[in-house]
This record gives C-alpha cells, structure tokens and sequence, in this order.
C-alpha cells in the first residue's frame, strides 16, 4: 500500500467508510428494484393447479375389484365435486416499463459515482477539490511611481540622511544616499526604470534624461561602485562633486527629488 492510500484512509476514513456503505445500498438497491420488476410479469396460473383429478381408478387388485363390486350399486359417490379453475391474475405495475429501467441505471450511475469519489479521496487525501487561485496584490504606490527598495542602489533613503552622513564625515555612505534619494525621485517621473535585476549602467543606459542629466546620472552610479564594490575611498572633494550632480538631477526631475 503506497503513502498515499495510508494518508487517504487515516485522514478520511469516515467519508471512505460512509461512501462504502452509500455505493453498496445504491447497487443493492438497483438489484432488488430489478428483481422485483422481473416479478411483475408472473401470473398466478404458474402456480395454481390446472384442474383437479375428478376420478381416481381403483387398483386392479383383489381388494380393488371386491371395493368396486360395492360401488356399482350406485350407492356411493365415485366422483369429487366439479373445482372451479383458478383464473389467472396478474400484479398491478403503474410504472411503465421505460421509467422503471431509468430507475435502475440512476441506481447504477450513482452507485458506480460513489465508488469514483472513494478511489478519488484514497489516491488524493482530500474529500474536495482546492483551485488555487492567485489573488491580484493591490498596489499601494500610485501609478508611475517605482515602490522603494527594488534595487540595491535606490533603498529609502533622504536627503537628510546623505547631509547627516557627510557631517559625519562618512562620505562613501553619503554618496550612495545622494544616489538613492535621486533614483526614487526620478523613477517616481518615469525617468528611470528600476528593476532589481539591472544594473547601474543598465539603469543609466534606460534613463529618459538629456545628455548632461544621464552623465551626472552616470557619474553617481560610478562613483557608488567604487565605492560599494571595490572599496574606494570617498573624500569630501568627491562628495562635493556628486553632490553638483544631485543637484542637476534635481533639476531633471522637476523639482520632485
């Protein structure tokens, strides 16, 4: 017996054991509304006597003529009383023949269905059947704006933030702000697209920005790999410069960064 008959039978053994006991009174009953037609046709002449025997013949034996000697004088009776025959009657069946066979094969169809439905629940483990459906998400970001933290280079971030970290004197940390900040920025005007799988000069081959926006763009992007990837020191010098392109990037996104 496979795991999954063990799983079928200790999970659904109840609806196995009442589906047993549905299809066997479905095929016995079909089998004794069958049988019970098939009786319909008899008459009642299979079983009554044809006539009755009016006269009996005595035995040709001594005593049996001496017997019929004493009954030639005519008194007494040699013959039965004529029995009326039994007229032949046949049982009343409203139903014509047509539904009662309908009958019998619903009987059967639901009987064998039964059957079906507990090879189903052995085989699956289940007692109904599951669609799964997937159910649409809602977008809880207005339409044209990117939701943040799809990529690495655009986490939430503020310009705030870059400003605390540059006073801070982590410069490296306050460029890759700047960068973030301006991406979410210009992906919520459709000016960038921001897939998780693309990278930084993927982002800023697709940007939709003039030549001067995309080279400051690009700029950023270089600058954060060197410093994200090959561990490249950031100096204040270089912050200031990005920062200059944060602000023409500003000016590309209309304000909204």
């Amino acid at each position: 017996m496979t795991g999954g008959f063990k799983k079928g039978i200790s999970k659904n053994w109840r609806q196995l054991a009442i589906l047993a006991a549905v299809s066997i009174g479905l095929l016995g009953l079909a089998y004794w509304w069958d049988t019970e037609r098939g009786k319909d046709g008899e008459t009642s002449d299979d079983v009554a006597a044809d006539s009755v025997q009016l006269k009996a013949p005595l035995p040709d034996t001594e005593l049996g003529r001496q017997v019929d000697t004493m009954l030639e004088g005519g008194g007494y009776q040699r013959s039965l009383p004529e029995l009326e025959k039994p007229k032949p009657t046949r049982k009343s069946n409203p139903l014509p023949r047509w539904l009662g066979d309908l009958i019998v094969y619903a009987l059967v169809g639901l009987g064998l269905f039964a059957i079906a439905v507990m090879i189903w629940v052995l085989v699956t483990g289940s007692t109904s059947p599951k669609i799964r459906t997937r159910k649409p998400r809602r977008s809880t970001v207005r339409k044209g704006a990117a939701p943040a933290g799809t990529h690495a280079l655009a986490q939430p971030a503020s310009l705030d933030d870059a400003e605390k970290a540059a006073k801070a004197g982590n410069f490296g940390e306050a460029v890759r702000l700047l960068l973030a900040t301006a991406l979410i920025g210009l992906a919520r005007q459709e000016l960038v697209r921001l897939r998780p799988w693309m990278t930084g000069r993927e982002i800023v081959r697709d940007a939709k920005l003039a030549p001067s926006p995309a080279d400051a763009l690009g700029f950023l992007v270089a600058t954060v790999e060197a410093y994200a990837f090959a561990g490249h020191v950031i100096t204040e010098q270089t912050y200031k410069a990005c920062f200059q392109r944060y602000q023409l990037l500003v000016q590309a996104g209309k304000g909204t960064v």
